[in-house]
């Protein structure tokens, strides 16, 4: 929550910098910063005016699809969706995020041909990675990121690369391969935040044990990594992995009050505990 204030407030800072002149010719951008401010009807007039104006990049499209999906307009986004499908030009670092969206869509078999056509004009590490959010299951043998380790860094695997393998797996439900990202991003730094995202992965993934192994230590100086062990619970009471009687004992012995923590969990269709 403070860290949507912070950035609502630097949308407004933003917002408050950017001339009518700078928001026409940049529509995109204008509706990006007034989803930020909160300001979906500005969002929607500018989103109006970007589908409406100059021919649009793949990268400006990228975004406006993003903006629509966020403002329900799904047709609208679609129609963008297959245009960038339709064009090609799109930049690396854009590549993971057009196959979450084509996933979300149930465009796999024209994201396949798309980067098998990408594929024969250029290589790329992200193209790889796009691939492998754009294929990749819940079931069958773990997802691999084998191939990342001929790409140097200690043989983990460029970081920047890895978080956005990680963040597009987590959006497009992926949780093993999730996992198995954040395992590596611990292994090439085992920071706070590397523990928190790996955590996070293993509790979504169903692997609880893990999970509270992780989450422990973190518990009485990260509100983040309270929310995260509450849905590690959840999770583990879904999969049948736990008892509710086990589940009430584990929330009461290490959170404050497993009341208010587990209204930040993504417990809309969890099993539902008595009050402990």
């Amino acid at each position: 929550e403070a860290a949507s204030r912070e950035d609502e407030a630097f949308g407004r800072l933003v917002d408050s910098r950017l001339t009518d002149a700078f928001k026409h010719a940049n529509p995109v951008s204008a509706a990006r910063v007034a989803l930020l401010i909160g300001e979906r009807g500005a969002a929607e007039r500018w989103a109006n005016v970007a589908d409406s104006g100059k021919a649009l990049t793949n990268e400006e499209r990228l975004n406006l699809i993003a903006i629509l999906v966020s403002l329900n307009e799904t047709a609208r986004a679609e129609k963008h969706l297959h245009a960038v499908a339709k064009g090609g030009a799109v930049p690396d670092y854009q590549l993971i995020r057009l196959a979450v969206l084509m996933r979300k869509f149930g465009m796999v078999r024209d994201g396949t041909r798309l980067f098998e056509r990408l594929s024969k004009t250029r290589s790329s590490p992200w193209l790889t990675a796009g691939r492998l959010i754009l294929t990749a299951k819940n079931s069958g043998p773990t997802p691999s990121l084998a191939w990342l380790d001929k790409l140097g860094t200690g043989g983990k695997g460029p970081r920047d690369l890895l978080i956005a393998i990680y963040s597009a797996a987590i959006e497009a439900k992926l949780y093993r391969l999730a996992v198995v990202a954040a395992d590596r991003l611990v292994a090439l730094n085992n920071s706070l935040q590397n523990r928190i995202w790996q955590a996070r992965a293993l509790a979504l993934a169903g692997d609880a044990k893990r999970a509270f192994a992780l989450l422990r230590p973190l518990l009485k100086t990260s509100l983040e990594a309270r929310q995260i062990y509450a849905e590690a619970v959840l999770g583990a009471l879904k999969a049948g992995t736990m008892q509710p009687a086990e589940a009430k004992a584990f929330l009461r012995g290490y959170l404050p009050d497993p009341r208010i923590a587990l209204l930040h969990g993504e417990g809309a269709e969890a099993p539902q505990l008595d009050p402990v």
